[in-house]
């Protein structure tokens, strides 16, 4: 029992003098602090058992003691062993993964690029003071990020550094996004570290690839459809103009120039809030109130009168400030009614 104690206090160094201490002299006569301290721990009442023992020391370490004795009656000595096994402490294992998610891994220049930090805890004891810090991201100029108030963000030596505001607990994720802007084409990698009170830096990195922007062309096409061909003199005739849209970038300011109407004289147009018509230099201009989209269409119905007889060409021309003019016309014949009388005896 005074060895199990003995051993238990961890008292070891010098076992064997101390072993031999209890088995060959008068232990209680012993000056040894430790040889008293047994004693005492005895006298007490304290005991240790031969199975399964436990320890809990300070810092959350546990020492589990198990004895063992052989005992022969034909042998001098006796033998005694005594295992111990540390379960805490030296069993814990920091660590934590990072991942950078690029959202869109190919953009055009001047757009912009956006990733997702993802950290996680995966050893077996809770993290602090985790932060992600922006190593390095040539070709790519920082931004903004989006954190849901749980990270704060600082510049540390000139690098973005966020900081995990909570305890990072053991199997937890942490994300957030960041975004960056794109000044010139290229594939730039960019490279962040992850660490906390208890890891080793990890690192990750990912590619973007920012290419340049294409050359988009921009297009109209204007038709002029006579919604009534053929019309006696005096009558009004009319037309519906259609601009579309058939290049690959939106157009503003859209306009429609009656250029030219020999023999017809302009009257009126339906107006249906969609275009703005004003005057110039002689001229009907009509201003589309909104910007045309890629594929879309507008129309215009507009009325002329007719006052002598003929086919007369029209000519209408289409723009924006984002293309050349356009030119289309068709023709509208006027009839002049006639009767002729013939008798015949």
């Amino acid at each position: 029992e005074y060895i199990k104690i003995l051993i238990y206090e961890d008292f070891t160094t010098n076992l064997g003098d101390s072993i031999h201490t209890f088995v060959e002299e008068d232990f209680r006569k012993s000056s040894n602090p430790n040889i008293q301290h047994v004693v005492s721990l005895y006298d007490s009442g304290f005991r240790v058992p031969t199975i399964n023992a436990t320890k809990v020391l300070p810092d959350g370490t546990v020492k589990i003691y198990n004895f063992y004795t052989i005992i022969n009656s034909n042998c001098y000595q006796n033998c005694f062993y005594y295992k111990v096994i540390t379960i805490g402490k030296t069993n814990i294992i920091p660590d934590l993964t990072v991942r950078k998610i690029t959202l869109n891994k190919t953009v055009q220049v001047g757009e912009q690029t956006s990733f997702t930090i993802v950290v996680k805890n995966t050893g077996n004891v809770d993290l602090n003071r985790v932060t992600v810090t922006e190593q390095s991201y040539e070709g790519l100029t920082f931004n903004s990020a989006s954190t849901n108030g749980l990270w704060t963000h600082s510049i540390v030596n000139g690098k973005n550094v966020w900081t995990f505001n909570p305890t990072l607990k053991q199997g937890m994720t942490a994300r957030f996004n960041v975004t960056f802007d794109t000044t010139k084409p290229g594939n730039f990698t960019n490279v962040i570290i992850a660490r906390s009170d208890k890891t080793n830096n990890k690192t990750t990195n990912n590619t973007t690839e920012v290419i340049d922007n294409p050359k988009l062309t921009p297009d109209i096409e204007v038709s002029k459809i006579t919604l009534t061909p053929v019309v006696l003199v005096g009558q009004q005739t009319s037309f519906e103009i259609i601009v579309k849209n058939t290049g690959e970038v939106v157009l503003t300011k859209v306009f429609l120039e009656e250029t030219s109407y020999d023999g017809l004289v302009y009257d009126s147009f339906v107006d249906n809030g969609a275009w703005t018509h004003s005057v110039i230099n002689g001229k009907n201009v009509w201003t589309l109130n909104k910007n045309l989209d890629l594929n879309e269409t507008a129309s215009l119905f507009v009325n002329f009168n007719t006052t002598v007889r003929g086919n007369f060409t029209n000519v209408v021309v289409a723009g924006s400030n984002e293309t050349v003019n356009k030119t289309t016309n068709n023709t509208t014949e006027v009839l002049r009614p006639d009767l002729e009388v013939t008798k015949i005896s």
